[in-house]
């Protein structure tokens, strides 16, 4: 066993416990320090890219929550489902319109994101972009068709 597939296994064994005490997959773990080589290696080893944490938070919810823009390409990448929803009706792009970020909010209206998704509360992308002050994430969303 190579020393960075040795790494990997130590880290995922440790992940596979954290899980079982708090909740949270190694993947969103990974996506939330920004540790995409452990990104990488846990999806390589096959790893469910949408296995969600306890609270339903996707890897791919937690990547751009995070502000993590590599994460997310190595997410969609590896096929995520840009429409995971948690139980709040909360996706990826919601977060990514709420946190501002016009670069995710960019990759996952390219790959796919329900431009007017609504979560539970009745927000829309447009809704927290708009509350925010977020005017680029606007404009992408604009540019999609959002309503």
């Amino acid at each position: 066993m190579t020393s960075e597939k040795l790494w990997a296994f130590r880290a995922a064994v440790a992940a596979s416990l954290a899980f079982k005490k708090y909740g949270i997959t190694a993947l969103c773990s990974a996506a939330e320090h920004h540790d995409n080589d452990m990104l990488r290696l846990l999806l390589e080893a096959g790893d469910p890219v949408d296995q969600p944490s306890n609270d339903g938070t996707t890897p791919l919810m937690t990547a751009c929550f995070s502000g993590n823009a590599a994460a997310v390409r190595l997410l969609l990448d590896a096929h995520a489902n840009v429409n995971a929803a948690n139980a709040r009706g909360t996706t990826a792009l919601l977060l990514a319109a709420q946190k501002g970020d016009a670069n995710i909010a960019g990759l996952l209206l390219a790959a796919g994101a329900n431009v007017d998704v609504k979560s539970a509360a009745g927000n829309t992308p447009m809704s927290c972009a708009s509350a925010g002050g977020h005017a680029e994430v606007v404009k992408a969303l604009r540019e999609f068709g959002a309503k």
